[in-house]
């Protein structure tokens, strides 16, 4: 129905002329005595703006004089509005409640009853009598209720009052600011065609708190994951962090995309109308449109919808720019982000769980494990036979062959004390019988060394620089070797209290200095002059139980020339220069202890710790004969003097320079003190340094041949590979982020539908309603019947083209 015709079925019978005389002559109507009534029809397919209700022009006047009731002031009526609609209406059921059920009805107007001062009463409807019907300008509502079709229903929506400052003081007219609020309000958007600039959808509250409650419940989630899976072996781990975070990220997930299906729907919504807005277009595909209704929630969907929006010209914003400017391809493309990333939202959650492995050794031993680890009488005979070759005079300073070739020794803390040790050879590891088939600990007795170096007391005394021979002398005092024995907890032996014989140190015809209290010397060192900056002498090896014990007196002797910023404790002058000296005492302490040995399948063994001096323990399985289970002393005295020589030997190999000038230092040398590594960085000697270092050149040259081919117990612990488990902040913090922010752009920013009409989705109310109340029309339905298979409706509708009805 058009609004004319509504304005024809308005006017009553005979008074058309007037009416038509009252609009072209307004001022003839004013001066009749009949008073005057204006309906102002409102379609509601019309977006209004607040501005344009109050100078929307009269359209029509009309009067009834027989109507007018000379007893009832114009404050006892109430200005009012007409709804009417084609029955039934759920647009007129949202206003007041309707006393039939009222499916979608397709055309709605409001007429506007506006009251005009005049020269006789004003007849308006009268809502103080509810039991009555309202009043129209015609007497009653039933005579212009008649003048509407059969199909048509109506409903009087009272008016606010306001005083007019045109009118007198007791005269009243219909608030045209109540019309505009009518019209505008959001909760009668269906009646207004959805008012104002609006772009967006009424949020979706309740949605985003739950979206927001399950966010909150990520965190607890994969806690509770963690704790799980802490401790558990790695299968089970992964299992139960994957089935937590999958859980998790489904459900999040299924959030997101819930909330952006509006926005998709919207977009569906809006190709339909924007290619029927086209003109001379017959719409869309109907196969389109079940494409994007079967595979709505993914991102293919809305990639499917940019390419088909792409292809229909209507929906070019070039071509709806007069009606609707948005740019409709960005919420498309935002659909697709939100889509995507919950796809991989359950992986980036697993990533947000990090898992360990810790290796764990069983509470038992797997077995007793038969390793090469002793001296043999073999290796005793071919190291005493090669010991004559070790000579201290030998300039050509030979060390035996390690068959680790050059190893780095291993450094372990002990309690108070720092134990060197030769690595683990390998095929010490491979010579494991029976052979380890997976990784664990090897518990096995190895020899180490503790070491205690002092600097020399009171040098300008126990130093002879040069004597007759030229050798240079070191003598330790009582005190001095006395000081050494309790840092390593160990007993002074006796028969080293006693004086020096010093015969059996001193070269012929050399003499003491004078001022040496002789009876204090229990220990000398007699060092050539060999040219050589760094000379190591052996004193005693002795032997106490199952430990040894090596001393020794180093003497560094340098010229002053290379060492400016030197402190050396003595000094003398010779044909060469100035040379300085400075010397340190050491005592070395040979024991077993039993160690662990990291073993893994193709890597090197690696020891791990000390477990001080414990025996090697029950095992599971008897001990093989003739394989022992501790270390054999005993073999190891017969060559200890020969690998301490091969010690000093290999020493003053690494430390001297060959073939420089006459007691230049090294940057070993120069390494044994805290000055800069640099030619001229040498300071002075500090023990601690070269301590550390003589240790670690022991256990290459000395440990290192300890070890032979003599079968020796050893506990085999298989490791048990058990996981951590632990959440990494950063992950967990930049996914929930990212799923917050898209949540809430999802909730607060569904598009609206252009021409402001009311949101439909792709779900079976909106498509039902939408079909029976013909907003939706395809072509091909004449083809259809009822009995038909699903194929062939398919086959006949795929084709079809679709077209939205306002």
């Amino acid at each position: 129905m058009s609004r004319r015709e509504l304005q024809n079925i308005l006017i009553p019978p005979g008074l058309e002329a007037r009416a038509e005389d009252g609009h072209d002559s307004p001022s003839s109507s004013r001066s009749s005595s009949p008073s005057y009534y204006s309906p102002h029809v409102w379609p509601t397919d019309t977006r209004y703006e607040p501005a344009q209700i109050p100078v929307i022009p009269l359209s029509t006047q009309f009067t009834n004089s027989s109507s007018h009731d000379e007893n009832r002031s114009p404050d006892d009526f109430d200005p009012y509005l007409l709804v009417a609609s084609r029955r039934p209406s759920p647009h007129v059921e949202d206003v007041l409640p309707s006393r039939s059920p009222d499916p979608v009805a397709n055309e709605t107007f409001v007429i506007d009853f506006d009251a005009r001062e005049g020269q006789g009463r004003q007849h308006t409807r009268d809502l103080s009598n509810t039991s009555t019907q309202p009043d129209t300008p015609f007497g009653t509502s039933r005579p212009y209720r008649d003048r509407f079709p059969s199909d048509w229903e109506t409903r009087p929506i009272k008016l606010p009052r306001s005083r007019s400052p045109s009118l007198s003081s007791s005269s009243s007219t219909p608030s045209r600011k109540g019309v505009r609020k009518f019209l505008l309000r959001p909760s009668l958007a269906s009646l207004s065609s959805r008012d104002g600039p609006r772009h967006f959808e009424r949020p979706q509250y309740k949605r985003f708190i739950i979206h927001l409650a399950l966010c909150g419940a990520i965190y607890p989630a994969l806690l509770v994951a963690t704790i799980l899976a802490h401790g558990k072996t790695i299968f089970w781990a992964r299992f139960i962090t994957a089935a937590f975070t999958l859980a998790a990220g489904l459900a999040l997930a299924s959030s997101l995309v819930e909330m952006a299906k509006r926005i998709a729907e919207a977009a569906v919504w809006a190709t339909i109308i924007h290619q029927t807005k086209f003109e001379g277009s017959p719409g869309i595909r109907m196969k389109d449109l079940v494409g994007y209704a079967r595979s709505m929630g993914s991102a293919w969907s809305g990639l499917c919808l940019l390419w088909d929006r792409h292809a229909y010209p209507g929906a070019d914003r070039d071509t709806r720019k007069r009606y609707d400017s948005r740019h409709w391809p960005l919420y498309i493309w935002f659909y697709v982000l939100v889509t995507t990333f919950s796809l991989i939202l359950p992986f980036l959650l697993g990533r947000a769980v990090d898992i360990d492995v810790e290796a764990v050794e069983a509470l038992k031993p797997f077995n007793v494990a038969v390793s090469n680890g002793d001296l043999s009488d073999l290796d005793v005979e071919r190291l005493r036979s090669q010991g004559a070759m070790l000579s201290v005079d030998s300039a050509l300073r030979w060390t035996l062959f390690t068959p680790q070739g050059d190893p780095l020794p291993v450094a372990l803390q002990s309690a108070n004390h720092t134990v060197y040790f030769s690595p683990p050879d390998t095929l010490e590891i491979d010579g494991l019988v029976p052979k380890p088939i997976e990784s664990g600990l090897l518990r096995v007795p190895r020899w180490g060394i503790r070491i205690n170096c002092v600097p020399l007391s009171n040098g300008k005394v126990n130093v002879v620089p040069r004597a007759e021979s030229g050798a240079a002398y070191v003598f330790t005092t009582r005190e001095d070797l006395q000081a050494m024995f309790p840092e390593l907890s160990i007993p002074v032996p006796e028969h080293r209290s006693r004086p020096l014989i010093y015969s059996s140190v001193m070269a012929p015809n050399d003499s003491l200095p004078a001022g040496m209290d002789l009876e204090s010397i229990v220990l000398g060192a007699r060092f050539n002059d060999t040219g050589e900056s760094l000379s190591v002498a052996q004193m005693f090896p002795y032997h106490a139980s199952e430990r040894f014990l090596a001393f020794s007196t180093t003497l560094i002797r340098l010229n002053t020339a290379f060492a400016p910023n030197g402190d050396f404790s003595h000094s003398i002058s010779i044909s060469s220069g100035e040379v300085g000296y400075d010397a340190v005492n050491c005592l070395q302490v040979y024991e077993p202890w039993l160690v662990e040995i990291h073993y893994a399948n193709n890597l090197p063994p690696k020891m791990t710790r000390i477990l001080e001096k414990k025996p090697l323990g029950d095992a599971k399985g008897d001990i093989p004969d003739g394989v022992a289970r501790s270390l054999d002393s005993r073999r190891m005295s017969n060559v200890f003097d020969i690998l301490q020589q091969n010690g000093i030997n290999g020493m003053l190999k690494d430390y001297n320079v060959a073939g420089s000038s006459r007691y230049a230092p090294s940057p070993s040398i120069i390494s044994l003190t805290d000055g800069e590594l640099q030619p001229l960085g040498y300071t002075q000697l500090d023990a601690t340094r070269y301590a550390h270092q003589k240790a670690q050149s022991d256990a290459k040259y000395v440990l290192s041949h300890l070890s032979g081919a003599e079968p020796l117990a050893a506990q085999w612990y298989p490791y048990e590979n058990l996981a951590t488990a632990s959440i990494n902040a950063i992950w967990f913090s930049v996914t929930l982020g990212i799923s917050i922010a898209l949540g809430t752009v999802a909730a607060f920013c569904t598009p609206t539908l252009p021409l402001s009409h009311p949101r439909r989705g792709l779900d079976l109310y909106s498509v039902f309603s939408a079909l029976y109340t013909r907003e939706l029309l395809s072509t091909r339905t004449g083809r259809l019947r009822r009995q038909m298979e699903l194929e062939e409706i398919e086959e006949i509708l795929r084709d079809s083209r679709v077209r939205f009805v306002n």
